[in-house]
């Protein structure tokens, strides 16, 4: 019984390496002097210390390497001995047969046997034959397999195989390949009755030292596969059998396990390719300790390296592949899991997309194959689910080393925290497929497999997919791929039947989860044609989207609003472009130019005033707000139809019929009953140029819908509704279509709970409103609008930000023309109301408890502020009385002033410079009368 302890090993060892060294010394000594029987008698001794029984493998192969060692000296003596003449190879050969021992005449019998093929007295396949069955005379499994091993070593440059000297005469490739097939088969077997050999308690312990002289074997398989000259034929015919056979009969899980992975390792992929059924089927039938996974895996992922090949090579490879993945899946039965399953396709979509690169049916092919197989017979657990989840992840997630753009790392922690990570920390062999992650939710195949899943596995699907299309920037440029991609999306879109109840701890994931959607959401409607079928997606999903309560939509209808208004902006710049090609085109360019710009302008206000009237009669205030002035141009006979205050209808109609459009829009719409004359030139071209565009989308159906995008998040997310309808006014800053927007912003400031966002949403609105101006509203909207903003401002809760605001409103009665900006906007200029302003910002801040004394500083800000502009109403002497005002009010503060006495101190200093000024400069002419 062999020693148990690593140290009796060691010491075991350390002796019969002395006795080794001892007798090989004196096997050299009688080497130098002639004496073949003294060193034959000496060898044998040396010999004699591989039969020990007390050594484990690893022990043990340390031993015979120091006696390979020795070896080298008597094969040497051998060939001085043949090629002097003394005696024959063949003789001597013969001669080492008659030692007592079997494992010592052994070795020297394979130690003389190479001598006598490089004689070539006889031929190469019968010494090769008759010391490979000689051999089979030591049956121990650890003696035996190194005494084999030893052999592959002495005669692996002696093969009969095509280019070597012993070809032809001396036997074939296939002597070659059934001589190392044969060793390399018994040197399986021996490896596999060490195992065997071992008792219950050491057989972990057995376990572990195969597997340090593992590489023993799989040294004979390579040299199995590196012998020249073998076919494909000849492989498929007698190597692979014979192999797959050891397998099957070996019911050893570790020698299953390695031998599979060298053989897929060692032969050309081209070899596995036209052996995939039989070595599918042998993956299958391996003992319940092997993961079949791990092994079909394998397989997909060698025969991966070389995909081009197996799409080349002519055979359907994946329909074989398929038909024998199939076929050992049913032999074995529910004994492989659901999650195993999953796995082995997960391989071969892989696979697919490697070697059929471009070709979505293949990978089509494969996911219907895993709809249809991955729980058929199997408990569909969440395991299995979650392999399935994983594996239609594969299919778009990136392939090792490609290299995918994102927008942000923030969009990928999203995407992580929303569950897609934990799919991609479980290894499936074969890596992703890569592939463009739209066209890959549009396939049946995927379909087919999410109805395999629960809500869980789904809502992770969805989120890769979410994070896979924004990162990818895929364009989904048609209705019906919008609604498959919802579909599929459906999980972080709206509350299923079959969802959980949700939890706080669900809530950052949440957040990220609808991130991601939002980021899918500027995919929408890129690549359409024309801007009807963008506005046709973004309007499919818009609906989508209003199923998903208000905790979602206010992350899922703040991009389709943007969305929305790009679609918009691209119109207004399409017509542009179009009025400028047919002006250039036209003969009268300048008369075409001023006729439409005349009749847009006539007909938006006429419609506007109609508007006014009929937002009352309408469900959403700001729906008829959305009326395009560009539209109203559409009839080409000329006919007016009046809308107004009293006539309810509205002008539309050409140049002859904007006269009645807006006479009816102030005495009450006597609509013309006369058509209008042909028009001229010059009008035909204004006329055309007011017409739609094809696949145009008029803008006040554009705006209409991002209206009611906004109002739909006004009820729940009142702030957030705000915002956007302050980026709808700045859109349209240039038309009336604006005034309704910022109209809606008010309405909805006092919806605002907190007094932190009242402050900065009606910063933003006053902002929104000084940016527009009265270029598009005109001055009655804006004056109207900066009324109502700063009564606003005067009723905010905490004084500080009512004086701030108060502050704010006060630019936007006294604006100057914006230097520096090539289309410079007019300012407007009301110099009793600005003086009101200050004058309420200075009530407010007196009326605090306490008074902050940087309030009054701020406001002196804004006195010098104006009287630097010019307004009239700001007095030198009131700027100086607010001077003083200040600095009385940082006397009486009882917190810490340094802050606001620096702020003082700089504005003292501003005046002094502009009174320095005053005398050389004329701009600060006026700043001569401020004395301090």
């Amino acid at each position: 019984m062999a020693s148990t302890t690593k140290a009796a090993q060691a010491d075991h060892v350390q002796h019969a390496a002395r006795r080794v060294d001892k007798h090989a010394g004196l096997m050299r000594t009688s080497i130098d002097g002639g004496n073949l029987k003294e060193a034959l008698k000496h060898a044998l001794a040396m010999l004699h210390e591989l039969r020990t029984k007390h050594l484990s493998p690893k022990p043990y192969y340390e031993l015979y390497m120091t006696v390979f060692s020795q070896l080298d000296s008597l094969e040497a003596y051998f060939h001085h001995t043949a090629s002097s003449g003394k005696r024959t190879a063949r003789e001597l050969y013969e001669m080492v047969q008659h030692a007592g021992n079997v494992l010592p005449r052994l070795y020297l019998m394979v130690t003389a046997g190479p001598l006598v093929i490089r004689s070539r007295r006889m031929p190469a396949n019968k010494v090769l034959k008759d010391m490979c069955e000689m051999c089979r005379g030591v049956q121990h499994p650890t003696r035996g397999l190194f005494l084999r091993y030893f052999l592959l070593q002495k005669t692996g440059t002696l093969l009969p195989e095509e280019g070597s000297p012993y070809h032809g005469e001396g036997g074939t490739v296939e002597d070659a390949v059934m001589f190392v097939l044969e060793n390399a088969v018994e040197m399986i077997r021996l490896w596999v009755r060490m195992q065997a050999a071992a008792d219950g308690k050491s057989k972990k312990r057995r376990s572990r030292e195969r597997l340090e002289i593992r590489q023993v074997i799989g040294t004979a398989i390579d040299k199995l596969a590196n012998v020249e000259g073998v076919t494909e034929a000849l492989y498929s015919e007698a190597v692979l059998p014979a192999l797959l056979t050891e397998i099957g009969n070996s019911g050893d899980a570790l020698a299953q396990e390695f031998i599979f992975d060298c053989l897929l390792q060692a032969f050309p992929v081209s070899f596995h390719l036209a052996t995939l059924e039989p070595l599918v089927a042998a993956a299958a039938s391996v003992v319940d300790g092997v993961s079949v996974r791990d092994l079909m895996t394998g397989i997909l992922r060698r025969i991966s390296t070389e995909a081009g090949a197996a799409a080349g090579s002519g055979a359907e490879v994946l329909d074989a592949l398929l038909t024998a993945t199939r076929e050992a899946l049913a032999g074995r039965g529910a004994r492989i899991g659901g999650a195993a399953v999953a796995d082995i396709f997960g391989a071969i979509v892989g696979f697919a997309a490697s070697a059929y690169p471009g070709d979505l049916a293949k990978v089509d092919v494969v996911l219907k194959q895993c709809a249809e197989t991955v729980f058929e017979g199997r408990e569909a657990n969440a395991a299995g689910q979650d392999a399935v989840a994983q594996l239609i992840c594969k299919v778009w997630e990136p392939r090792e080393g490609d290299s995918q753009s994102s927008s942000s790392g923030a969009m990928s922690a999203a995407g992580a925290a929303a569950g897609s990570a934990s799919l991609r920390d479980r290894s499936t062999g074969a890596g992703a497929a890569g592939l463009d992650a739209k066209q890959a939710a549009l396939l049946p195949g995927t379909a087919g497999l999410l109805a395999c899943l629960g809500h869980e596995q789904r809502r992770r699907v969805a989120a890769s997919l979410a994070d896979a299309l924004a990162t990818q920037r895929c364009e989904i440029s048609t209705v019906s791929e919008c609604d498959a991609i919802l579909r599929t999306l459906s999980p972080l879109l709206r509350d299923e039947d079959d969802a959980p109840a949700p939890t706080s701890a669900d809530s950052a994931a949440f957040a990220a989860e609808q991130r991601n959607v939002a980021r899918v959401v500027h995919c929408i409607g890129r690549g359409a044609p024309t801007l009807a079928d963008q506005y046709a997606v973004v309007c499919a999903a818009r609906k989508a989207f209003g199923f998903g309560r208000t905790h979602r939509i206010v992350y899922t209808l703040q991009p389709v609003v943007v969305r929305l208004l790009e679609i918009y902006a691209a119109g207004v710049d399409a017509d542009r472009a179009r009025a400028t090609a047919d002006s250039k085109a036209s003969p009268a360019p300048a008369a075409a130019a001023a006729a439409a710009s005349s009749g847009a302008g006539a007909d938006e206000e006429a419609e506007a005033e109609g508007e006014d009237e009929e937002e009352e009669d309408e469900e959403d205030g700001a729906d008829e707000g959305a009326e395009d002035g560009a539209e109203t141009a559409k009839g080409e006979s000329g006919s007016a139809k009046g809308k107004g205050r009293n006539g309810k209808k509205g002008a539309k109609g050409g140049k002859g019929g904007k006269k009645g459009g807006k006479k009816g829009g102030k005495k009450g719409g006597k609509a013309a009953s006369t058509a209008a004359p042909a028009p001229a030139p010059a009008a035909a071209a204004a006329t055309a140029a007011s017409a739609p565009a094809p696949g145009s989308v008029p803008a006040k159906t554009v705006l209409r819908t991002a209206h009611e995008t906004c109002a739909a998040l006004s009820s729940a997310h009142p702030h957030a509704a705000l915002r956007l309808f302050l980026l709808c006014a700045s859109a349209t800053r240039d038309t009336r279509f604006c005034y309704n927007f910022l109209t809606e912003a008010l309405v909805l400031h006092e919806e605002v709970p907190e007094s932190a966002l009242q402050r900065s949403s009606l910063l933003a609105t006053i902002g929104t409103i000084r940016t527009c101006g009265p270029a598009g509203m005109g001055e009655e909207g804006y004056t109207t609008l900066a009324t109502r903003s700063t009564k606003f401002a005067a009723k905010l809760l905490r004084k500080a930000h009512a004086v701030e605001c108060v502050l704010a409103c006060a630019r936007l009665f006294w604006a100057v023309p914006q230097a520096g900006v090539a289309e410079a906007r007019p300012g407007f200029q009301r110099a009793p109301e600005t003086l009101k302003c200050l004058t309420k910002a200075l009530d407010l801040a007196d009326d605090a408890i306490p008074r902050d004394p940087a309030a009054f500083v701020d406001i002196l800000a804004s006195y010098v502020y104006f009287f630097g502009l010019g307004c009239p109403t700001v007095k030198p002497d009131l700027v100086l009385n607010m001077v003083t005002v200040a600095k009385e009010r940082i006397s009486e503060a009882m917190t810490d002033t340094d802050e606001a006495n620096a702020h003082l101190g700089a504005i003292i200093d501003h005046i002094n410079f502009c009174r320095e000024q005053a005398a050389s400069v004329p701009a600060y002419a006026a700043w001569a009368s401020v004395k301090l």
